[in-house]
């Protein structure tokens, strides 16, 4: 569509300025768009700190598998194998958290593990040898409980792990096994972890679905779900850090970059499709009305649909469109039940006996009139 039907800065003059807050992109949030300007503007540097906790957790003072700490310390050692030639010591929200476990079976259940375990690995920085000899491994911001039970899991220690788990519970295992890839060692527990959620991956809330059920390879309500964040999401925020559904902000950290991708893409395709075709049969309608006396010899007529159509834009809310260089960033949705709004009153409509009591229009008739429901649905993409 070329050129423009009326001046682009028309919408300025609207009181109403809310109307076009989906022709604006979802704000940066203040936290990552200051990360975004440090970034740029901080130099980056070679040294690190060391933000180890002061306190260390001795593998002699012991958390038994009851859960029953020993009386000489704060915080202890989870005995996931008495015999265990490794201890693992979690770093969490400023405390520590430490698992005797086998070397053997991390290694069978964790490539990621294996390589921190190798002597020859460049992994091996993450991995020390304590003052009593004893292998440690640090590990850093897991979920203490999720990274409890997946050793219970793995090491046949199952009379603990939960038959069920709640959505964040989930989302969390996903996330560490995501991290070391150990989820195949969870088969057993999937089932009954799973199944309660998957059928609640359609519901506000639970997006990050698409995220666990690439973790647990379990595809179900998947693509479902992609097409309908595609129908019902806003465009990505400035940040890129969210979008919004409805009036849900849904982070985007968790979702894979390919389905991410797919839902814009799918989103994206469906806007420009829509507004393209909305413009041009907007054109193409006033054009006639304006030019070719739009199947009425009637001025007054002709008046009265020119401008009740571009009123009936200018309250749905879509009238910056027609100025060619605006982006709809609200939800496919949205879009198409603004065009619902999109009318126009011709001489024949009975609503103008409110306007002019005193003269009958019912001897009108007109093209514009009678095929308006035909026009109104072209004009609405129906």
């Amino acid at each position: 569509m070329s050129g423009l039907l009326w001046p682009a800065n028309i919408e300025e003059s609207s009181a109403d300025t809310a109307t076009y807050r989906n022709f604006r992109r979802p704000p940066a949030k203040p936290e990552v768009q200051l990360v975004l300007e440090e970034s740029s503007l901080v130099p980056s540097t070679s040294e690190e700190t060391d933000d180890r906790p002061t306190s260390i957790i001795n593998v002699t003072e012991v958390i038994h598998l009851d859960g029953s700490p020993n009386s000489n310390t704060e915080k202890g050692t989870y005995i996931l194998c008495p015999m265990g030639d490794v201890l693992v010591k979690l770093t969490y929200e400023s405390s520590e958290v430490c698992y005797l476990v086998s070397a053997q079976i991390l290694r069978l259940v964790s490539p990621v593990w294996s390589k921190c375990l190798d002597p020859d690995s460049p992994f091996k920085t993450e991995v020390e040898i304590d003052n009593g000899g004893n292998t440690v491994m640090r590990l850093k911001d897991d979920d203490p409980d999720c990274l409890l039970n997946i050793f219970r899991c793995v090491h046949f220690q199952t009379s603990d792990v939960p038959p069920t788990v709640d959505f964040e519970y989930l989302k969390s295992l996903a996330v560490i096994c995501d991290k070391y890839d150990c989820a195949k060692a969870l088969k057993p527990w999937l089932a009954g972890w799973l199944t309660p959620w998957h059928s609640r991956a359609l519901d506000p809330g639970y997006e990050d679905w698409l995220f666990i059920s690439k973790i647990f390879d379990d595809n179900r309500n998947v693509e479902e779900l992609i097409s309908l964040l595609a129908e019902n999401t806003s465009s990505l925020s400035v940040c890129g850090s969210y979008f919004r559904r409805g009036d849900l902000e849904v982070p985007t950290t968790l979702i894979p970059d390919s389905i991410l991708d797919r839902v814009v893409t799918q989103r994206e395709k469906m806007v420009l499709e829509i507004t393209s075709k909305f413009c041009s049969s907007i054109k193409d309608f006033l054009h006639k009305v304006d030019l070719e006396s739009g199947g009425c010899l009637r001025d007054g007529c002709l008046s009265l649909v020119y401008g009740s159509l571009l009123r009936s834009v200018r309250r749905s809310g879509l009238w910056p469109l027609l100025n060619d260089k605006e982006v709809w960033h609200g939800s496919v949705k949205d879009l198409k039940h603004s065009l619902q709004d999109i009318t126009y009153i011709t001489l024949t409509d009975r609503s103008l006996v409110s306007i002019s009591p005193y003269y009958s229009y019912h001897n009108h008739l007109c093209r514009l009139g009678l095929e308006k429901t035909q026009t109104l649905n072209l004009l609405r993409g129906a």
